[in-house]
């Protein structure tokens, strides 16, 4: 079952809240139908993208020069991977370190699914 959109609203305020910015969303199409063609809205803009994961991507810099970037889960389970990149990397390195990641947090959804 698909996180509700205020659920997915209290993880955004969160992340907010400590300075985190929301950079990049991945939706199922399950999960897109829940926010009633008000994504666009509700992600403000930023990068969406299908996907078979819902999960969201966060950014802050750090004070030695470097971004963490933080995929979080979109569900009721708080569950995020963590990357920390320099500030100056290229935008293909970045869209690799943003593959893998992708990747290991799908990898780690199923067996949290198959633990549950």
């Amino acid at each position: 079952m698909p996180i509700s959109s205020e659920g997915v609203g209290q993880i955004l305020a969160q992340y907010e809240r400590f300075g985190w910015t929301l950079e990049r969303v991945l939706l199922s199409s399950e999960t897109a139908k829940t926010f009633e063609n008000r994504v666009d809205e509700f992600f403000g803009g930023c990068d969406l993208r299908s996907s078979d994961i819902d999960a969201a991507w966060f950014s802050r810099p750090n004070e030695q020069g470097q971004t963490a970037w933080e995929l979080r889960a979109l569900n009721e389970n708080p569950f995020a991977l963590v990357e920390v990149v320099d500030s100056d990397i290229s935008d293909v390195e970045l869209n690799s370190v943003f593959e893998q990641t992708e990747s290991h947090l799908r990898e780690r959804l199923v067996y949290r699914a198959r633990d549950h």
